[in-house]
C-alpha cells in the first residue's frame, strides 16, 4: 500500500503501520520533508522510527516539489536522501519519477539526473536495486 502524506502526518502513519504488521507499506516522496524550509526535524526522527518496521519501504520521488521549485539544486535534496538511505538501506528504497507532477519543478530529466548524482556513491548493485529491482520485489511484479 502506497502512502502519500506530508511530514506532519508521519506519526499517524507509524500508528497505522503498527496496527497492520502484515501489510506492506511504501512511503511515497520520503514523507514529503520540508526541504524548502531546510527543516529536518521532526521528519528525520519519525522517518527513522518508521524505518524500524520491516514492512515499510520508501519511494525516492516528489522531492523537487517540496524544494524551491524553480531554484533547487542537488545539494538541497542530499541530506534527505542520505538520511533515508541510512535508515532504510538501499534494499528498501524505490525510485519514483512522480511524473507528471515533477514537471512543476524542473521536469523528469532534471530529477533523474539529480537522483543519479545522489546515488552515484553507492555500489552498482544498490543503484540497480533502487532503480528497479526493489520495485519488482516489493510490488511483486
Amino acid at each position: 500500500m502506497d502512502v502519500v502524506l506530508f511530514a506532519r502526518s508521519l506519526r499517524a502513519m507509524i500508528a497505522l503501520v503498527d496496527r497492520c504488521p502484515d501489510t506492506r507499506f511504501v512511503l511515497d516522496h520520503l514523507g514529503k520533508p520540508e526541504i524548502r524550509a531546510r527543516r529536518q526535524e521532526p521528519w528525520a526522527s519519525e522517518v527513522a522510527e518508521l524505518a524500524l518496521r520491516p514492512n515499510v519501504a520508501c519511494k525516492l520521488s516528489g522531492l523537487t516539489t517540496e524544494a524551491d521549485r524553480h531554484r533547487w539544486v542537488v545539494d538541497d535534496l542530499r541530506p534527505y536522501v542520505e538520511h533515508a538511505l541510512s535508515v532504510f538501506g538501499a534494499e528498501r528504497i524505490l525510485y519514483g519519477s512522480d511524473w507528471p507532477v515533477v514537471d512543476l519543478a524542473g521536469g523528469l530529466r532534471r530529477w533523474l539526473t539529480a537522483v543519479e548524482k545522489l546515488l552515484d556513491p553507492l555500489p552498482a548493485r544498490a543503484r540497480t536495486a533502487i532503480f528497479g529491482d526493489n520495485a519488482e520485489r516489493i510490488y511483486e511484479i
